[in-house]
C-alpha cells in the first residue's frame, strides 16, 4: 500500500488531476460565497429602494457605511441602476435624480471607510505641483487649529496623521504593488 501511495505522490497526471479538482472546489467555494453576497446585497438595495423619500434611503446608505456593510456588491447594483437610468430615455429626469444622489451618498460614505493616510496620499498625489505636494505633505503632520490639514473630509475636518502612521501606509501599499 505504501508503494502505491508513493507511486501516486510521484506521478504527474495525478498531481495535476488534484490540483485541478481542488481549484474546481476553490472556485465553488468562491462562487457561492459570491452569490450570497449578491444576494445579501439585494435585499439591501431593495430596502434601500423601498424607502418612503431620499432622505430616509440616504439615511439607511448611512446606517450600512457606520455598520460597515456597505460593500462592493451593493455598489456595484447601486452603480448599475445610477447608469442603466441614465442612459434609458423611458425615465423620468426625477428618478435619475433620485439614482444619482443614492450613488454619490453610498460612494461618499465608501470613500469615508479608506483609511486617512491613504486619503491623504491621494489628495497629495493629485497636486502637480511639488511645492504644493510639500505644503500639503506638511500640513497632513500638523494637527492643530491654525492649519488647513492636507485633506478636507466631507463633513468639512481636516485629516492629520503621523510620520510614522503614513510611512506604515506607504510600506503596506508598496509591497502591494511589488
Amino acid at each position: 500500500m505504501a508503494s502505491l501511495i508513493a507511486y501516486k505522490k510521484n506521478d504527474p497526471y495525478l498531481m495535476e488531476l488534484g490540483n485541478t479538482c481542488l481549484a474546481a472546489v476553490q472556485a465553488y467555494d468562491i462562487s457561492s460565497e459570491n452569490m450570497e453576497a449578491l444576494d445579501t446585497a439585494e435585499l439591501k438595495f431593495q430596502d434601500i429602494m423601498n424607502s418612503p423619500n431620499l432622505d430616509v434611503a440616504c439615511k439607511k446608505i448611512d446606517s450600512l457605511a457606520e455598520k460597515r456593510q456597505l460593500d462592493s456588491a451593493l455598489m456595484l447594483m447601486l452603480t448599475k441602476a445610477w447608469s442603466g437610468a441614465k442612459e434609458s430615455n423611458m425615465m423620468k429626469d426625477e428618478v435619475k435624480d433620485v439614482l444619482y444622489h443614492l450613488y454619490m451618498t453610498a460612494r461618499g460614505n465608501l470613500d469615508q471607510l479608506v483609511p486617512k493616510e491613504i486619503r491623504i496620499l491621494k489628495h497629495i498625489l493629485t497636486l502637480e505641483d511639488p511645492e504644493e505636494q510639500m505644503s500639503a505633505l506638511e500640513d497632513a503632520f500638523k494637527p492643530d487649529e491654525y492649519s488647513k490639514g492636507a485633506v478636507g473630509s466631507l463633513n468639512g475636518d481636516s485629516l492629520y496623521t503621523t510620520p510614522e502612521q503614513l510611512w506604515i501606509h506607504i510600506a503596506s501599499v508598496e509591497k502591494e504593488v511589488s
